[in-house]
């Protein structure tokens, strides 16, 4: 059901980071929301749940986050990137759900490894942890994901495999609890895949560039 009734969004945001060489960056942000447009369920009689769209009081979002490269050894090289934050949703609910929140955190670990024969490993891991969203809290969910690839005949020839979500754990869990609606649900999508590909390059390295006369509309896109 529509809701013709909903007012704006207004979202104050400051964010603070400081960026060394490029590469190394640390941050911290916060955003205040007033009148959230979020998804909500509603009982009407007996047997009827409504899916409509509400404007909850207001909602709080505080996040440090990191982006850290990091070379162990010349053929060994890693990167993290994730944060903490502190989310709260405040609604309208007296009796069962008046501020939602929860402190969560989000991660991702990328290690590389480079071999002299022309082999590479690459392992990613992803991480997040439970976290409020409007009426809902959705639980943490955790992937890995594996890589390697070789290259024959002076890079011509170039063999990769890799496996996506590894333990197959990538799914979805919400449990909701509004204005007697209680819902416990599970959405899991196939996300484990394997790959095997073997690619091969016709031809010399060496490229050409041909660069045409500008017209005016790609010197107005430059000037834009």
């Amino acid at each position: 059901m529509g809701n013709a009734n909903l007012s704006p969004q207004i979202n104050h945001d400051m964010e603070l980071f400081y960026s060394y060489k490029k590469v190394f960056v640390f941050g911290v942000s916060y955003t205040k929301t007033v009148g959230v447009i979020a998804p909500v369920l509603i009982p009407m009689g007996t047997n009827q749940i409504i899916s409509t769209y509400e404007n909850l009081p207001g909602a709080n979002l505080f996040y440090m986050y990191a982006n850290v490269p990091y070379r162990f050894f010349k053929w060994w090289s890693v990167n993290f990137s994730g944060g903490y934050g502190f989310y709260n949703y405040n609604t309208t609910e007296k009796q069962t759900l008046t501020s939602n929140k929860t402190w969560s955190y989000l991660g991702q670990l990328d290690f590389s490894f480079n071999f002299n024969n022309n082999f590479m490993i690459e392992l990613s891991t992803f991480s997040r942890g439970p976290y409020a969203s409007g009426i809902n809290q959705t639980k943490g969910v955790s992937v890995i994901n594996v890589g390697a690839k070789k290259s024959f005949s002076n890079n011509k020839f170039v063999l990769s495999a890799n496996v996506s979500d590894v333990f197959n754990s990538n799914s979805t869990k919400q449990t909701t609890n509004y204005k007697g609606v209680f819902i416990d649900a599970k959405n899991k999508v196939e996300s484990r895949f394997i790959t095997v590909g073997l690619n091969y390059s016709f031809g010399g390295k060496k490229e050409k560039t041909i660069h045409l006369k500008n017209d005016k509309v790609e010197e107005y896109e430059k000037r834009m």
